[in-house]
């Protein structure tokens, strides 16, 4: 596979005050010509643990700077994360107009979406065998975690965050393998509450709610006020928490209580 090599590593502080680790940010190409699409990967340098986390981002795709600066949080805690480009260089404009939406959405079929993930998939897999892997969806994204979960009999993947998915039917949770953690918030029109409940019901033993009250779409990755921003912040806490308890623990560890 090409790698081109994007920022080179970096050491910021968190906002919270820890200190994040050393990471690698480049961009790679995904599957094989004349089907080649990109991807964004953001690698911890130092005290890697070998663990792999697939980044399925909202219409505005991979190259948006509120997903990049998540997935960036993400590898500040030892992941490798990959966020695919999932528009194939066509992603929802910030600007258009509302009218335009399934016109837009028309030019990006499911089947290739599902098989652009599968390809991601199958490449993250491959650069970190012998770790875990975990998937974590934001608004489209999250619709499509639902989806790969719900085929993915070979348990490829170990952990998932749902983030208020949108379009999914919510009957393939009952498919799904492992527990999900669920975040969204109780003012959400595209993923309500209701729909999260019925989820919640067919998710299996060991998923775990969070309901946000007072916020609606998009508050966890795109937070717009200081309220939002205290909320994200306990939600990327729950996110980053999800990971370390599913994916980390190895055969032989003791169980973190």
């Amino acid at each position: 596979m090409d790698q081109t090599t994007g920022n080179t590593a970096m050491q910021d502080a968190e906002e919270d005050g820890e200190t994040c680790e050393i990471v690698s940010r480049f961009n790679v190409t995904l599957g094989e010509e004349p089907n080649e699409f990109q991807g964004y990967m953001v690698q911890a340098m130092k005290n890697n643990n070998g663990d792999a986390v697939l980044f399925l981002t909202d219409v505005f795709g991979f190259d948006d700077s509120d997903t990049r600066d998540f997935a960036y949080r993400l590898a500040c805690f030892g992941y490798n994360v990959l966020v695919p480009d999932l528009f194939r260089g066509a992603p929802r404009r910030k600007d258009s107009r509302k009218e335009d939406y399934e016109e837009w959405r028309q030019q990006h079929p499911p089947e290739q979406v599902a098989g652009d993930i599968d390809v991601a998939t199958r490449w993250l897999q491959k650069e970190t065998e012998g770790g875990k892997m975990g998937v974590i969806g934001f608004c489209f994204g999250g619709g499509r975690l639902i989806e790969t979960l719900a085929k993915d009999e070979d348990n490829l993947f170990s952990a998932a965050a749902f983030c208020y998915g949108t379009r999914f039917d919510t009957s393939l949770v009952k498919k799904i393998r492992i527990p999900l953690l669920i975040i969204a918030g109780d003012g959400d029109d595209l993923c309500s509450v209701s729909t999260v409940r019925e989820m919640e019901q067919l998710a299996p033993e060991g998923t775990k709610v969070k309901i946000y009250p007072g916020f609606g779409h998009a508050f966890v990755h795109r937070p717009n006020s200081a309220e939002a921003d205290v909320a994200s912040e306990d939600a990327f806490t729950e996110i980053r928490h999800w990971f370390h308890q599913t994916l980390l623990p190895r055969e032989g560890d003791a169980t973190e209580v």
